[in-house]
């Protein structure tokens, strides 16, 4: 539903930046970013990949603020269960809305594991 909310557009043109000759640049900004536990860098990336602003503030907040805060009793009911491992889109790593930040407000240790990068997709 927040999905069907935004304009295609913000999606074709984020899938068209990402599949075009910068592509590669992007999965190595990013991979670095994860690998140094910089979220703002993260948030900034995912920025830059937006036609304008505008999209970048609509994007914002009805798929990463507004998903983080309706994921948070679920994420915190496995993180109390044990064993959870959570993977969310890098987009939701970053800003005070972001689920590390939201997570840290409601005591949780965060802490960066750096992943070793096996590779890096093809070059268009």
């Amino acid at each position: 539903m927040q999905r069907a909310a935004l304009p295609d557009r913000i999606f074709i043109s984020n899938v068209r930046r990402i599949l075009s000759s910068q592509g590669s640049d992007l999965f190595a900004r990013l991979t670095t970013f994860l690998n140094t536990g910089d979220y703002e860098g993260i948030c900034g990336l995912v920025r830059e990949n937006f036609a304008s602003s505008a999209d970048w503030d609509l994007f914002e907040q009805r798929l990463v603020s507004e998903r983080n805060a309706h994921w948070m009793p679920v994420l915190e009911r496995y993180l109390e269960e044990g064993q959870a491992v959570i993977m969310v889109g890098a987009s939701h790593l970053c800003g005070e809305n972001g689920l590390p930040a939201l997570l840290s407000k409601k005591g949780y240790q965060i802490e960066s594991i750096r992943i070793p990068a096996v590779g890096r997709p093809p070059t268009p």
